[in-house]
């Protein structure tokens, strides 16, 4: 590979997602069961990758040399459950529940390839970008009219799980050579927010029952590295 530019060299991937997920479930019974369900998945997984390959050649008389990945995921997610069972003839139950997950497992990369050489009056960047920002509402109410013999529940799971991966490397006995400043960053920008309500309300010998479990699972990485025999 062998570029020559008098201007500014760009190279640059990015990849922006949004997502939005709303589930409901609900359920209202007087004797008879009813059972209302709903479950929600948001899968994110997208690979951004901006390069100059092994061996490269790169000069720039005057300007700067971006390589740039970036990756924005943004995904809210809102599940709602809920179980009415009012005053009835007979034994009953009603159940109403829901369950989301939302996975976010993007890679970007940001890379200059071995023995690689850039020489240039400008700046060098080599900056790999990740952001991610998860909203996670969940609610579930159970309510009992004390009709007999009858049980109602609600119920809702939710589930974060991030795996992202930020990196910026330069690559082994890669030389740059610069009149300006040299940077290779990675970020890994995460923001996981989840709100969780539960009610539950019986009266007489009924049993009403609601609840939620939340789970926030994070095993994102960043890394910024400089090979091995490399010259800057």
């Amino acid at each position: 590979i062998i570029i020559l530019t008098s201007g500014d060299l760009e190279i640059k991937a990015s990849s922006d997602n949004n997502a939005r997920l709303i589930g409901g479930a609900v359920t209202v019974s007087s004797a008879k069961a009813g059972i209302g369900l709903n479950v929600a998945v948001i899968a994110n997984n997208d690979t951004v990758t901006a390069a100059i390959g092994k061996d490269g050649n790169i000069t720039v008389s005057d300007g700067n040399v971006n390589v740039t990945a970036q990756s924005d995921f943004d995904a809210w997610s809102i599940t709602v459950a809920a179980a009415v069972k009012t005053g009835g003839t007979g034994s009953g139950a009603t159940i109403g529940g829901g369950l989301t997950v939302i996975v976010s497992d993007n890679e970007v990369l940001a890379m200059v390839g071995d023995n690689t050489k850039i020489n240039t009056s400008g700046d060098v960047t080599i900056k790999a970008d990740n952001d991610a920002y998860l909203l996670l509402v969940s609610a579930s109410v159970a309510a009992d009219g004390s009709g007999g013999g009858g049980v109602a529940g609600g119920g809702t799971v939710a589930v974060i799980v991030t795996g992202n991966k930020a990196k910026a490397l330069l690559g082994d006995s890669a030389e740059i050579i610069s009149d300006g400043e040299v940077t290779i960053a990675s970020y890994n920008i995460e923001k996981l927010i989840s709100i969780l309500a539960s009610a539950s309300g019986a009266s007489g010998t009924a049993t009403s029952v609601a609840g939620t479990v939340n789970v926030l699972v994070s095993n994102s990485e960043s890394i910024a590295a400089v090979g091995d025999y490399a010259k800057i």
